[in-house]
């Protein structure tokens, strides 16, 4: 199976933008009270029936959601695990679409498409 990565970011104190960007998301609203300006928040989000893993992060200015589709859960948990080890051993690595598609390389063996142009980086604490 494919394994594709997207990326999308809105501000922090837009609040039309901020819904938009957590509307793919299982129960959001559970997500919006961790989401604030000058806090730092950084988590997971598996959705059963679509097969997604989602990726949020924010540096306090901005959210950034991390799509990745075509993982198993299994996967997406290994995935999980080498980021946070990868997190632990470099307390400064940004998690961006390229390093995120080498770690996809990693658990998976397969690279994964990149759906965004940029390249939207956060410090996820």
């Amino acid at each position: 199976m494919t394994v594709s990565v997207s990326v999308s970011d809105a501000p922090i104190d837009d609040e039309t933008a901020l819904l938009l960007l957590l509307q793919p998301l299982p129960e959001p609203e559970h997500l919006r009270p961790d989401l604030r300006p000058g806090g730092v928040f950084f988590g997971h989000v598996w959705h059963r029936e679509a097969s997604r893993d989602y990726w949020i992060a924010s540096d306090g200015k901005r959210v950034v959601r991390f799509t990745i589709e075509g993982l198993s859960l299994q996967k997406a948990w290994e995935l999980r695990r080498f980021w946070e080890s990868v997190r632990k051993g470099n307390p400064d690595i940004e998690l961006d679409v390229a390093n995120l598609a080498d770690m996809i390389e990693g658990v998976t063996g397969q690279r994964a498409i990149v759906d965004f142009p940029g390249s939207a980086a956060i410090h996820t604490v």
